[in-house]
């Protein structure tokens, strides 16, 4: 994956090469320093910036200057009063669809609820991806109208769309905000729209029509005339066929007296979920990956919550195309027609002689488009971004009201793509990524050192233009708190930070694998310098009584105050970071014990006044890691309950928040697991230690106890000391 990445990252910078001039960038106030912004210039008389994004998967999606869509991009990238609704499987999790969903509206028209997740299929996330998701945010692949805002709504059941949703879904659309509608779904039951089965569906198009809202239809993947597909061949809809990456039709598209054509990617089309190879997504049956790589690419998440890309194929893909190129459209003129939106993309399209009339008016032309949706005034100049800085430790705050326009900025959007590296200022991709609105901004930057942030403003003609600087925020050196530190947003993760006698630190992270089973992770130790700890990450497995470490990446932790801190972690290749805070601990008989006889295990203990929190790390039969945890009143000789905790989709980088779920196989009434320690006070150095973690197992007929890491008591010591 990361060589996947740095390739794209250097392909993007050479497309990106043009006049390059330096512009003195606006001085920050105390706290944070800025280099010098850049500007792109055209060849023409006026200077704006050069729409060509960050996104390292950018030089991959072939797909956008096929439509002539990074020139589209020069007159405007959209703006976030302009909803583009998604009717699909419902939203996953992903970092390039953060921010871009509107927050705290989804519906889900099966359910007839306002949860519109979802854990499967992740269809409406590729889908998402391409009509508008995050740009220029140095993560993944870029979006064709990035300014606009998605709304989701959630059609299917199980993994698939179903029509019989689609009435009371596109009405609810309309009913809350959308001025476009996708539909990258369908049927073909050999009936035309007009069939009475349709009464409802073609009822609520209407509506959407009388409220000029655009819909705009895939139309389908069955290599047949599309003219009983439904939705795509019902009155009022922009149909879209698929073409490949050679601008020709592609072989499994429905074809006909289509609107247009757009690309949906190559390849033999294989229902029901097409093909495409992965880009950094871990093995996965639902996802059904191939080798194929002709397809479009887009943001994925496997079904064990992975965010990801992958390459995908069919006029699903095609139509988002369409749907984001009408959003650009709407951005430099809001009062567009439906009939006159259907009127410019047919007259610009791009000839498709090859395809014998059956692709529609041919190819989109998104730059045409977008050009025709407004004509600017020979006088309108493009906006003009600015902005300062001030930073409290990472905590910062950004104000672009000295911007300027002729005509007034209308959209003002921040974008923090991540740390800098190196002399060539590149990017680093982290998951934190987050969009702002509004003139002020405000960002908890992912760690100490450089970060390039970005405001694009928008006028109200749609122009754009955008700054960059680089942001480095200081902070004097202050001495972390010890003790157990926790993502609130994100159950069941915790770091226990421990000082050891010297002054070093070390800390163990208690989390989750990708399937959800906990996991623990040791750092190396080592001194906090200048409010950054920053070690070797190693996993530990256990074979013949003995453990073997292996490092499995890096963390850093960079502290804000002395209770507040920036994790960033590389682990197995994949990069993240996430804000945690302190929790308890670090006093009294805290810190790590250790059986000296064995080696390897050993327990994390965190003691604050009366409460007496500890994780006892062990290992399976098949030796992986493994943790569970238990708390009690503080004193000499403490017994602990255990819980086994299981957190699907909270795995670092996998981004679910749901709660923890308790396995009461391995906390069963019955036969509940424990621990003991006896640790006299907070000066001891040596204590005595055991642990009972069974797993209770219960069938029909009969229940038996399985032992896992049962130990007698042992004579245990202090690795570290507060």
């Amino acid at each position: 994956m990361e060589r996947v990445l740095a390739r794209a990252r250097r392909s993007a910078r050479r497309a990106g090469a043009g006049l390059l001039i330096a512009l003195s960038s606006l001085p920050l106030a105390a706290g944070c320093s800025a280099d010098e912004g850049e500007l792109e210039l055209d060849a023409g008389a006026s200077a704006r910036a050069l729409q060509v994004p960050s996104d390292p998967l950018f030089s991959l999606q072939w797909h956008y200057p096929a439509i002539r869509l990074p020139e589209a991009w020069e007159l405007t990238t959209g703006t976030p009063n302009v909803r583009i609704a998604i009717l699909d499987t419902g939203r996953g999790v992903h970092p390039d669809l953060n921010g871009k969903w509107v927050p705290g509206l989804e519906y889900d028209a099966v359910a007839q609820d306002a949860n519109a997740s979802n854990t499967g299929w992740a269809h409406a996330n590729h889908v998402a991806g391409i009509a508008g998701g995050s740009t220029n945010n140095a993560e993944g692949g870029a979006g064709v109208c990035w300014g606009c805002q998605l709304l989701n709504v959630d059609v299917a059941n199980g993994d698939f769309p179903d029509l019989l949703n689609m009435p009371r879904a596109v009405r609810w659309a309309v009913d809350n905000g959308a001025q476009v509608i996708n539909l990258s779904l369908g049927e073909n039951l050999n009936v035309p729209c007009s069939d009475p089965r349709y009464s409802a569906l073609r009822d609520a198009l209407a509506f959407a029509a009388s409220r000029n809202v655009t819909v705009v239809a895939a139309a389908g993947n069955l290599s047949r005339d599309f003219a009983t597909t439904v939705p795509a061949a019902c009155p009022g809809v922009i149909s879209v066929a698929a073409a490949d990456h050679n601008n020709q039709l592609a072989s499994y598209s429905n074809h006909g007296a289509v609107t247009l054509a757009a690309p949906g990617g190559g390849g033999v089309f294989t229902t029901p979920n097409g093909f495409g190879a992965p880009i950094g997504c871990p093995e996965d049956y639902l996802s059904r990956f191939t080798s194929d790589t002709v397809g479009v690419v887009s943001a994925w998440t496997t079904s064990n919550g992975t965010p990801c890309y992958r390459y995908l194929s069919g006029t699903s893909m095609a139509a988002p195309h369409v749907a984001g190129v009408v959003g650009l459209m709407l951005s430099r003129n809001p009062n567009l027609t439906p009939a006159q939106i259907r009127q410019i993309l047919q007259s610009t399209a791009q000839p498709m002689p090859s395809c014998g009339g059956n692709c529609g008016a041919g190819l989109l032309d998104a730059a045409a488009a977008v050009a025709q949706a407004a004509a600017l005034p020979v006088d309108d100049a493009a906006p003009v971004a600015r902005f300062t800085a001030q930073c409290a430790g990472l905590d910062c705050w950004f104000d672009g009201s000295g911007s300027t326009d002729d005509r007034g900025i209308v959209a003002y959007q921040w974008m923090l793509p991540g740390p800098v590296v190196g002399p060539s200022m590149t990017p680093v991709s982290h998951p934190g990524q987050h969009l702002r609105t509004g003139a002020a901004a405000s960002f908890l930057l992912p760690g100490y050192g450089s970060h390039l942030v970005r405001l694009r403003v928008t006028d109200a003609a749609g122009q754009s233009h955008e700054l960059t600087q680089t942001v480095t925020p200081q902070q004097a050196p202050l001495d972390p708190r010890p003790g157990s530190y926790i993502n609130t947003q994100r159950a069941g993760n915790t770091l226990d930070l421990h000082q050891t006698a010297n002054g070093d630190w070390v800390l163990g992270w208690f989390t989750f694998d990708t399937s959800g089973e906990p996991v623990w992770y040791n750092s190396a130790v080592g001194p906090v310098i200048n409010s950054r700890f920053q070690q070797p990450l190693m996993r530990y497995t256990w074979a013949n009584n003995v453990a073997t470490e292996t490092q499995v990446g890096t963390i850093a932790l960079d502290f804000s105050t002395s209770q507040a801190v920036w994790v960033s972690w590389v682990l197995h290749g994949v990069a993240g970071g996430e804000r945690y805070q302190y929790l308890r601990g670090g006093d009294g008989r805290s810190g790590l014990w250790y059986a000296p006889s064995q080696p390897g295990w050993g327990f994390s203990v965190q003691e604050s006044f009366w409460y007496f929190h500890a994780t006892v790390t062990f290992y399976l039969p098949d030796g992986e890691p493994r943790w569970m945890s238990g708390w009690n009143w503080a004193g000499s000789n403490v017994s602990l309950a255990l819980e086994y905790l299981r957190g699907p989709g909270l795995c670092p980088s996998c981004g679910g928040k749901d709660a923890t779920v308790v396995h009461q196989d391995w906390s069963h009434p019955e036969r509940p697991s424990s621990m003991n320690l006896q640790i006299s006070d907070g000066a001891s150095t040596a204590g005595w230690g055991s642990t009972d973690i069974s797993r209770f197992i219960a069938s029909p007929t009969t229940n038996w106890v399985v032992p896992v890491w049962t130990r007698s008591p042992l004579p245990i010591g202090l690795l570290t000391r507060p």
